[in-house]
Formats: C-alpha cells, structure tokens, sequence
C-alpha cells in the first residue's frame, strides 16, 4: 500500500502523470490544467505532536522549511 500512496501524492502534485483517469486539486484538474498550481495548494501537516520539546513557532518554523 505505501507504493500506491506514495504514486497518488507524486500524481496529484503533478510530479508523474497518471496512467488513467483524472484528479482534481483546489478547483483545478492534474491533467488539464497541470501548471494551475497544484504544489501550491498541497501543505503538510503533522498528524501528531511528535515533538513535544518544540514550541509552537518552532513547529511552525520546522514545517515552513519542510
């Protein structure tokens, strides 16, 4: 499963094509419309707090230059 996973990201930021059908990301479709700024729309979040120790705007500050 994590091979598939990792394929959907890669196609829905527009990193490969897909091999069929189509997606839609923030209002815009991969295939038509590739360079409307899917990248810009994905972010990363973290799903738990896995670093305790770090202030809030250290979080942030970890996350913004991920």
């Amino acid at each position: 499963m994590a091979r598939a996973k990792s394929t959907l990201i890669r196609m829905l930021t527009t990193l490969v094509p897909p091999t069929s059908g189509t997606a839609v990301v923030a209002g815009h479709d991969i295939i038509r419309d590739p360079n409307a700024g899917a990248l810009e729309h994905w972010g990363d979040t973290a799903e738990h707090d896995q670093r305790p120790e770090l202030t809030c705007a250290e979080i942030l500050a970890l996350h913004a230059r991920l």
